[in-house]
């Protein structure tokens, strides 16, 4: 590498170190901070580095990105969301595809090229809208999934989109034919090719590696099927980049993905800053300066087309309009593979300079922008959706086919049906509590009505999907949403509702409880926190510590962990059905008396449980009977659920009364 590269390669790291703490500062994405570090040292700006030198980095930088994002997509996950992914990626891609065409062939463009144009502007941007996901942690929300649904669409149809630009190009009708076919056969082949490494050769050749425990050795296996699949590609004629995308797939259906992903990120992140970098470089801002009109005009057109045509997707899949919305703001922007599909197209000369420059300016414009459009997405989504608009838009076309459940009383409502939602359903289940299940994935809506689950599709936002759901009666509320924002609508929602329903809300962090419980919340279960009550459970396990001094600590650290977190507000007042919040020591809890056990047919004055155990019987539910006046006669049956008080020490020695006497 010569000097002056060297020197180059510093400017670009220094200017984009630089951007990247403004935009910290003021909360720019850092893809943009990237976009902007090009045009400033580029060719249109201050002139410091040729595009032309750092053109290999920037090549190494998207097969790196495209690899990372072909291994975090896999089958099961486009299981998980097929309807999603085949009819709303679908209605997606080829609407925009439609529009684009029909204005490019109203402006005079021939019919060729305005497909071309078209299918350029039906790519989005799956780098901005996979990290955005991520560092939102709404990659499972339900606008996430629906996002990512088109997102992997989009990038399947890539291959074919690809094929197809010598169509586009115009060639005689005969030789169209041909090369159509030509196209549908190297599809079929690299469709095959993936499938063989994918299942057979990937999977043995990784196994062998990993039997080395040589790191490096793993890092470098990975490495060379990246490039060397990518480089087989473009012998079939695509670019390199979409070959780094499919070699990501064949490593993504295994079991070591997760670990090729941990090793390759570092490598990524740096290179794939070239690459936008590189980007960046791409706008003549003289170009830029002679029409920023028209740039603006059609920036906006493309942002607002695409956010509605997404949107349009959604509602057609049945989704409310707030999330069908906030999903189409996600899939705005024209996107990365737009830029190999133009490249192809510029070979065989589809389109005029004046139009590749237009595309570009706004292309980058797009991305620029489309952060910002996501991160207001929710206020704008949210502002739609109070709207005079009919019901069915507003709540999803799904939730008026349901049948309203069976009217229950001090039944559970179960809003989220993920890992947390599922394992309430099935204690409820063995508890015999009733429950109602609300949940926004319709496939796994239609898959636990199958199995006989009372489960209402719906956002739990809404207080309409509340009220199918039997509000108006539930006892208890559990709110299990992967989606921050919706979890605070929702609890907002209950509430409105019925004020006495009490609010169970799982949230991921610790710092979260103290604001999800001034929305009203009356509990708060962090995931974080619980996670090392987990952790510090099982390590004591490994060291022998009996259960009942096990029993004790883990309440000790809940106790302790979560008081630091509560704001005390007039609903915490003490009252006696939560005494247990307000004295560390104090506690009530719930016994089932096994046949077998000491405590079974016994009278409460021979229980020994106040007497030698100072542990008080405040009353005992015996099937549907509630005995509340007790007296030193009554006798304890096996099967009573015997709610006793106490301090947590005595609670945890009387504990064993009630199990199976051995």
């Amino acid at each position: 590498m010569e000097t002056f590269e060297v020197q180059e390669i510093v400017v670009i790291l220094g200017v984009a170190s630089l951007m990247l703490f403004i935009a910290q500062r003021i909360n720019l994405p850092s893809i943009v901070a990237f976009l902007l570090t090009g045009m400033l040292v580029g060719p249109s700006g201050l002139q410091l580095v040729d595009e032309t030198h750092i053109e290999h980095l920037a090549t190494v930088g998207v097969i790196l990105l495209l690899f990372s994002i072909g291994m975090e997509f896999s089958i099961r996950k486009l299981l998980s969301i097929k309807r999603l992914f085949f009819i709303g990626g679908a209605i997606q891609l080829f609407s925009t595809m439609l529009v684009g065409f029909l204005v490019a062939y109203f402006i005079g463009r021939p019919v060729g090229e305005a497909l071309f144009l078209g299918s350029l502007l039906s790519l989005s941007s799956t780098a901005i809208v996979m990290k955005t996901l991520t560092e939102r942690r709404e990659s499972d929300s339900p606008h996430g999934r629906f996002a990512l649904a088109i997102m992997i669409f989009q990038d399947v149809m890539t291959i074919p989109l690809l094929l197809m630009v010598p169509v586009f190009a115009g060639q005689p009708e005969i030789e169209s034919g041909q090369a159509l076919a030509f196209a549908l056969l190297k599809g079929v082949a690299i469709i095959a090719m993936i499938y063989i490494l994918a299942n057979y050769l990937i999977p043995r050749l990784m196994f062998y590696v990993t039997r080395t425990k040589r790191r490096e050795f793993f890092l470098l296996t990975i490495l060379t099927i990246c490039f060397s699949v990518a480089l087989a590609t473009t012998y079939v004629g695509l670019p390199i980049s979409l070959g780094a995308f499919l070699a990501g797939l064949t490593v993504a259906e295994s079991e070591y993905r997760h670990q090729a992903l941990g090793d390759i990120l570092p490598f990524q992140e740096t290179f794939s800053s070239f690459f936008f970098v590189s980007v960046g470089m791409l706008l003549d801002l003289e170009f830029v300066a002679q029409h920023p009109f028209l740039i603006a005009s059609v920036t906006v057109g493309i942002l607002f087309m695409k956010s509605l045509l997404g949107a349009f997707a959604g509602i057609v899949l049945g989704l409310p309009l707030r999330i069908a919305i906030i999903g189409g703001l996600f899939v705005s922007q024209v996107g990365e593979f737009s830029f190999v599909l133009a490249s192809a197209g510029r070979a065989y000369s589809l389109g005029t300079d004046f139009l590749y420059q237009l595309f570009w300016a706004v292309s980058l414009f797009t991305m620029a922008i489309s952060p910002y459009l996501i991160f207001y997405s929710q206020r704008i989504a949210n502002f739609f959706a109070k709207l005079p608009v009919p019901e069915r838009l507003r709540f999803g076309q799904l939730i008026a086919k349901q049948e309203v459940p069976k009217e229950k009383k001090g039944h559970v409502l179960i809003l989220g049906y993920g890992v947390c939602g599922r394992n309430l359903a099935h204690s409820c289940r063995l508890a015999k509590i009733p429950y109602v299940i609300v949940e926004m994935n319709s496939e796994i809506v239609k898959e636990e009505k199958a199995k006989g689950e009372q489960v209402l599709f719906g956002d739990a936002s809404h207080e309409v999907v509340l009220r199918h759901a039997g509000i108006e009666h539930a006892k208890v509320a559990a709110i299990a949403i992967n989606d921050p924002i919706t979890t605070r609508r929702t609890i907002e929602a209950v509430k409105r509702s019925n004020s006495a329903t009490y609010t169970i809300t799982r949230t991921r962090y610790l710092q979260e409880i103290p604001y999800l419980k001034l929305m009203g919340s009356d509990a708060v279960v962090a995931d974080e926190f619980e996670s090392s009550v987990e952790i510090f459970t099982r390590v004591l396990h490994k060291y022998l510590i009996p259960k009942g001094e096990l029993y004790k600590y883990i309440h000790q650290v809940r106790s302790k962990g979560y008081e630091r977190m509560q704001q005390i507000t007039l609903e915490d007042m003490p009252t006696f059905t939560d005494l247990k919040f307000h004295h560390e020591n104090l506690g009530i809890e719930t016994e089932r008396v096994h046949p077998s056990a000491k405590i079974a047919g016994v009278k409460l004055s021979e229980s020994g449980l106040r007497k030698i155990h100072g542990v008080t019987v405040l009353m005992i539910k015996r099937g549907d009977e509630t005995l509340l006046s007790l007296d030193p006669d009554t006798v304890i049956l096996p099967g009573d659920l015997v709610i006793i008080f106490g301090d947590q020490d005595s609670l945890i020695n009387v504990h064993n009364l009630f199990l199976p006497h051995e």
